[in-house]
């Protein structure tokens, strides 16, 4: 009978050893699966970034083909955020004598103020960003948005600017459709629309 007892409390014993080990496992399993899982969400992030950034160059290039005139000239007192706001708005940010060729909604639903990364506006300039518009060269659309973390940004410029990451720019920041103000933290992201008007 005692021999039967100890048997039984070795069997046990060993169970508990067993039933550790598969616990163990197990949470490793859900560990590493949780991993994969943020990183596909992390991903999902970036991408939906990527998306919604080239609806809004879509819809400014809609916007330019549908009134005729480059961009800038069609918004009532362009100030970088009425600008933005066309996209969905016409009254209040077209001009009245482009109000009846602007066929908006381009885009129902935008967000003037982003709800992760800042705000949107909208500039113009040449193809380095700094240098102001003149008649004598061309000028693009260029979107802005504040507090994008670098992680994002890089995302983004090796989607625009380097073949997926594949031909890396020297400098990232300062070359390219894809600019930043800085290197580290959260950056201002300066993308260079297609939308443009040519000099002359």
């Amino acid at each position: 009978m005692f021999y039967n007892t100890k048997k039984q409390n070795q069997r046990g014993a060993m169970f508990g050893v067993d039933a550790r080990i598969a616990i163990a496992t197990f949470s490793t399993i859900a560990i590493i699966t949780g991993y994969m899982g943020i990183s596909k969400i992390d991903s999902a992030g970036k991408a939906a970034l990527v998306k919604e950034i080239l609806a809004y160059e879509d819809a400014i290039e809609q916007i330019q083909t549908d009134v005729g005139v480059f961009y800038q000239f069609a918004i009532d007192t362009s100030d970088g955020i009425k600008d933005f706001n066309a996209i969905e708005i016409g009254d209040g940010n077209v001009l009245a004598q482009y109000l009846n060729k602007w066929n908006g909604p381009y885009i129902e639903g935008i967000r003037q103020s982003h709800p992760i990364y800042g705000d949107f506006t909208l500039t113009y300039a040449q193809d380095d960003f700094v240098t102001a518009c003149n008649i004598n060269n061309d000028c693009f659309v260029w979107i802005v948005l504040t507090n994008i973390p670098s992680d994002r940004w890089d995302f983004f410029n090796a989607y625009i600017d380097e073949d997926g990451g594949t031909t890396p720019e020297a400098d990232p920041t300062n070359e390219g459709r894809v600019r930043a103000d800085g290197v580290t933290a959260n950056r201002t992201l300066r993308y260079r629309t297609e939308t443009l008007r040519t000099a002359g």
